[in-house]
């Protein structure tokens, strides 16, 4: 069921990435609860002056130490 609502979060997201006409993509380092790295890109459209966010990925970021 996960991977089934992956996907359509994905597709219905390409659309909007592709129908826009202002893109701002932004990352951000985050920290969870149990001390892990992440990455978190993400970034907005606009479309009809509304500002639309949008979550691009998440990667868990390792340590090289």
């Amino acid at each position: 069921m996960a991977k089934h609502i992956n996907h359509e979060v994905r597709k219905t997201t390409k659309v909007d990435v592709q129908n826009a006409k202002f893109i701002s993509p932004t990352c951000d380092g985050v920290t969870s609860m149990d001390n892990v790295s992440w990455a978190s890109v993400h970034g907005y459209v606009v479309q009809d002056w509304c500002q639309i966010p949008l979550l691009l990925n998440v990667q868990q970021m390792l340590s090289r130490c």
